[in-house]
């Protein structure tokens, strides 16, 4: 085979391998432009959604919440009939601030019975954050009347300080309200109705 011909025959292979690798990477840089398309329109979308959540929902909230308890066998336990007892928490949404109180209700049959020191009247606030998961809110206890408050003593001074109690929820959308962890709270329709001083 002549000279010229066998190097004509490798530079047609050449560049026909060299095509073959830039048809591959057009290909790639196609998949990861659509990729991160994808991701940035995720982030966006989130962002977004938790954006106009924390601005639209700015308003007052009421849910009930069961009175359950760790029983010394490790299992959960409630207040069961004829007396269900409940927290009927209002919950105030100001920007990404949650403030909830929460009020001790007994419910025998239709009817709603208020207790004045009925495991205790608690008050949180508390701020939401972005993970990766979702929104989550950090709620405090600040005060809480009729109930015992958890306190670390210090072994020189004899000093008292109080423990503050941390609860996390998961903050996701419903209709007409939200939710926290598995408490459902739904728009407030009564006028006027009260909520403690911020």
């Amino acid at each position: 085979m002549p000279y010229t011909e066998t190097v004509s025959r490798t530079t047609l292979q050449l560049e026909k391998h060299i095509d073959h690798i830039n048809v591959r990477r057009q290909k790639l840089s196609a998949e990861r432009s659509g990729i991160m398309k994808i991701i940035i329109t995720i982030v966006l979308f989130s962002f977004s959604g938790f954006k106009s959540f924390s601005q639209a929902r700015i308003s007052l909230y009421k849910g009930l919440e069961r009175i359950c308890w760790i029983n010394e066998s490790g299992e959960l336990e409630c207040y069961d009939a004829p007396k269900k007892w409940y927290y009927e928490s209002s919950l105030l949404i100001d920007k990404d601030s949650f403030f909830i109180y929460k009020v001790p209700v007994q419910i025998v049959g239709k009817k709603k019975i208020y207790s004045a020191a009925d495991g205790g009247f608690y008050y949180y606030f508390g701020k939401t954050q972005q993970t990766d998961t979702g929104t989550i809110v950090k709620l405090i206890m600040n005060n809480c009347d009729y109930c015992a408050h958890s306190i670390e003593v210090d072994t020189v001074t004899g000093f008292m300080f109080p423990v503050a109690k941390v609860e996390s929820y998961k903050v996701t959308a419903i209709p007409n309200g939200v939710r926290l962890g598995n408490v459902s709270y739904y728009r407030n329709t009564v006028k006027n109705d009260y909520f403690p001083a911020r």
